[in-house]
């Protein structure tokens, strides 16, 4: 029998708003990753409505707690059609939490949705739009829009047009670097420790798969053991949660 996220963790109370969240998940689409080592859990399924990021990472954030891990990320799947500019807000959130370099180059930005054309316009010097260009930020939130929601959409970010150089401050332009290179090794090693395939929650492991499947994610998300000390990991949910 397919279980649902609640069942799958069932430790976890939540309230009857996030309770209802988890339980939307399409059983069958669900699949589980995990690294029992890191105590990282990674869930992919399909929601029939969007999730926003903040409500998304407060249950990240909560999951987490529940069973004393180091990291939680939720992957959801929405529909194609239920994509439109109202989006954008929470796609600049998550490029924010993933981007090699994003986080404060979208605080003030303003964006248009055209078609399948994202045009966002940041206000900062070219050097700093050419920053972004290195870190290759337009084709995550292009690859972002492609998970979340199956689309395709062109995204082209450019200096904002009444942007004053004079006003520019290159100290403001190095915190922003050294805020992408910390959000950077953050994210690449939590990528790393997730890079087993995922599998689906109904497989019963066993043996050497069993082992590979870091111990059956857990053993169905009991941790065993579950007095085994672990150097906890400050997650990048606490940040985003309090903004």
């Amino acid at each position: 029998m397919s279980k649902n996220l609640l069942e799958i963790f069932n430790r976890y109370e939540p309230s009857a708003e996030y309770g209802q969240i988890l339980a939307s998940a399409d059983q069958s689409s669900i699949a589980l990753r995990a690294d029992k080592d890191k105590r990282i859990i990674e869930v992919k399924a399909d929601f029939p409505d969007v999730i926003p990021k903040k409500a998304l990472y407060r249950i990240e954030e909560e999951i987490r707690r529940a069973y004393s891990l180091n990291a939680v990320r939720i992957r959801p799947h929405y529909p194609s059609a239920l994509f439109d500019e109202e989006r954008i807000p929470d796609l600049l959130i998550e490029t924010n939490r993933r981007g090699i370099v994003a986080n404060g180059f979208f605080n003030h930005c303003d964006y248009r949705l055209q078609g399948s054309e994202l045009r966002i316009n940041i206000p900062f010097s070219e050097s700093g739009v050419n920053l972004i260009y290195d870190a290759r930020t337009p084709q995550l939130m292009e690859q972002l829009l492609e998970e979340e929601y199956g689309v395709t959409v062109k995204v082209i970010i450019r200096r904002m047009e009444d942007f004053d150089a004079s006003d520019f401050r290159n100290p403001m332009e190095e915190q922003m670097r050294e805020l992408g290179r910390q959000a950077a090794r953050a994210e690449q090693e939590y990528q790393h420790a997730m890079e087993a395939p995922p599998i689906g929650v109904d497989k019963e492991p066993s043996g050497e798969e069993r082992e590979s499947a870091v111990d059956g994610i857990f053993v169905a998300i009991g941790l065993v053991p579950e007095n085994e000390d672990f150097a906890s990991q400050e997650d990048k949910n606490s940040e985003l949660l309090s903004q």
